[in-house]
């Protein structure tokens, strides 16, 4: 039933980020999660039954499929008359999907094969806190840049404008939270989780900074498909899943957990170098133009690392909580004069930072 509501909604609601109407688009996606979350909680307390949480799926996506055909006056009708012209570019989309969702889960079900149920427990839980803020926030980033990019695909100037703000940002969050989540990794488990799952916090030491690395691969993603590539972001994807197919099987079956998130990290390195590469060639910049947004972020994350690490030498007797906001709170500070003073010193460029400065000012004069 969820598959149906998915498969059946009004597709005329992409016209909501064809057109940038990013306010109905984000309704699209808010209300939805609203109706699963409001139904899951109340079902929840009445029931006491994990069917509270099928219910809350299924009224996310009834909610969906309902607000599609609301908010949207196009009505969806059975052709075949562009069949060819769609198919030839939503297979390789679909391709692209596959292969990126199997990247993603691949190692769990690679570990799965091999190691206990407990194991996949404690890899899984780790890489889901690791990496949910970042695909929470790039995601949602990379949707909004299709319709950017294909509006000034033939400006060649100001697409390198737009995407030099978009992957500085992208690498700000990266950098912060792959950083950050690596360096309070044992307090944030204890806090967030509990200390029956303490042995996962040295797994989150190593997946934060691997899905930091692999948030930098979205807006990659987002521009080769807007400017009609999708064949060249499937054949990444692709490449992705073997890579970590070949490399992680071998660590699972005869190597610990810790192994086989240092595979993976290893293996997003040389994918994430590779693209950057690939994708310089194809959208014609320079491989210096995309690595000059790298360099104040990783200088700002080794800032603040030796900050927090100070924090948590000198806050050794507190309890978790305390000493985790105390690190959070030091560490964003501190990332955050040092990605200002780099930018400072690098001729303040017009990337994120100068914008980020621009909304702080306008919010203070209020």
């Amino acid at each position: 039933l969820t598959l149906l509501l998915q498969g059946a909604h009004n597709p005329g609601v992409v016209w909501f980020r064809k057109n940038m109407e990013f306010g109905r688009d984000f309704l699209t996606i808010l209300l939805p999660k609203v109706a699963g979350f409001v139904v899951t909680l109340s079902l929840a307390y009445l029931w006491r039954s994990h069917w509270a949480l099928i219910c809350g799926i299924l009224a996310s996506n009834a909610m969906f499929f309902v607000q599609s055909f609301a908010m949207h006056p196009f009505r969806p009708r059975f052709s075949l008359a562009r069949l060819r012209d769609v198919w030839s570019f939503s297979a390789w989309t679909l391709v692209h999907s596959i292969f990126e969702y199997l990247a993603e889960q691949i190692d769990t079900l690679i570990i799965g094969r091999f190691q206990s149920a407990r194991a996949v427990g404690l890899y899984h839980v780790a890489y889901d806190v690791a990496g949910s803020p970042l695909v929470e926030l790039s995601q949602p980033l990379a949707r909004v840049l299709m319709p950017a990019y294909v509006k000034i695909q033939d400006d060649a100037a100001a697409l390198a404008r737009v995407f030099a703000k978009v992957f500085s940002a992208v690498a700000l969050l990266a950098f912060a939270i792959g950083a950050g989540a690596a360096l309070v990794a044992e307090d944030a488990v204890l806090v967030i989780l509990g200390p029956q799952w303490a042995e996962s916090a040295a797994l989150m030491r190593v997946l934060a900074p691997s899905c930091g690395a692999f948030a930098l691969v979205y807006p990659l993603y987002a521009f080769l498909i807007a400017m009609g590539r999708p064949k060249l972001a499937a054949y990444i994807t692709i490449v992705q899943a073997v890579l970590l197919a070949l490399v992680l099987t071998p660590l699972a079956a005869g190597h610990g957990l810790v192994d086989v998130a240092l595979g993976r990290l290893g293996v997003v390195a040389v994918l994430l170098a590779g693209s950057l590469a690939v994708f310089a060639r194809v959208a014609h910049l320079s491989l210096a133009t995309i690595l000059a947004s790298l360099w104040r972020p990783a200088l700002a994350a080794l800032a603040m690392s030796a900050v927090v690490e100070g924090v948590e030498l000198a806050a050794v007797d507190w309890s978790p909580l305390p000493r985790l906001l105390a690190s959070v709170g030091a560490g964003a500070a501190t990332f955050a004069a040092a990605v200002l003073a780099a930018w400072a010193l690098a001729g303040r460029p017009e990337t994120i930072e100068r914008d980020l400065l621009s909304i702080a000012r306008r919010t203070l004069r209020r």
